[in-house]
């Protein structure tokens, strides 16, 4: 695994996110049928803000980051056969925290760095479907 500057990697995030996006929602591509372009856009978004809303929070409460690399989806884990299938062969960008500021901040803290990927990406999806209402 090869480890990219963390703001490096940031960019290139939100550069996928601003080529893929407008194409499926502002542009309606005329092959892509409005339900799956709300549903792809949607799987990107819900994608693409995990790792970049763990970086802003963590910055935002102290905590430093040192690279980021490509790594295997945690679905790969999963019980269920299907989401199994998916995540093997899904990647996905991974974080490399400082352990060292990471311990150095409140339990509190931490939390909202750890709880702030789920939260994006809950959240998301449904701020795409808004917008496409």
């Amino acid at each position: 695994m090869k480890t990219t500057r963390v703001g490096t990697g940031m960019v290139l995030e939100a550069f996928v996110i601003a080529l893929a996006i407008p194409p499926l929602l502002v542009f309606r591509i005329p092959w892509v049928p409005g339900p799956l372009a709300l549903l792809l856009a949607q799987g990107i978004i819900l994608y693409a803000v995990h790792c970049p809303s763990h970086y802003i929070v963590g910055r935002m409460v102290g905590i430093r980051f040192i690279g980021l690399v490509v790594g295997r989806s945690a679905l790969r884990k999963s019980s269920s056969r299907v989401v199994r299938l998916i995540g093997e062969r899904a990647v996905t960008p991974v974080l490399i925290v400082d352990k060292g500021s990471l311990a150095s901040v409140s339990l509190l803290r931490r939390k909202a760095m750890f709880y702030s990927g789920v939260t994006a990406s809950t959240t998301a999806p449904f701020l795409v479907a808004l917008y496409a209402s």
